[in-house]
């Protein structure tokens, strides 16, 4: 990470795994937040960049599916994060705000 407050999408998902969360909400202009039982917790930390965001997003997409997401203005997918847990992201754009949501799946 070049910014020292930028987040890794890497330690978020290993915090979701640890905090046994079942969703991991991430929003332009919001810190993520952790959800579980109807209950969300946000993560301690300086609100998302759209660049954050995005790097992250890329992270776990790649380029076929943030074509996708530029296109259509919304992608949804399967993603296994270090044979921990798999997620089911799904991520809109609307002008240049992004967000995405990653729910743990089983």
């Amino acid at each position: 990470m070049s910014d020292p407050w930028e987040y890794s999408i890497v330690d978020l998902m290993q915090l979701v795994v640890s905090e046994r969360a079942g969703t991991l909400r991430c929003r332009t202009g919001e810190p993520p937040a952790l959800l579980s039982g109807g209950e969300e917790q946000t993560v301690e930390g300086p609100e998302l960049t759209t660049e954050n965001a995005g790097a992250m997003l890329q992270t776990l997409a790649g380029a076929r599916r943030m074509r996708e997401l530029w296109k259509n203005g919304a992608v949804e997918f399967e993603y296994d994060f270090r044979r921990l847990a798999r997620f089911k992201v799904r991520a809109s754009q609307t002008g240049e705000d992004i967000e995405f949501d990653l729910n743990m799946m089983g």
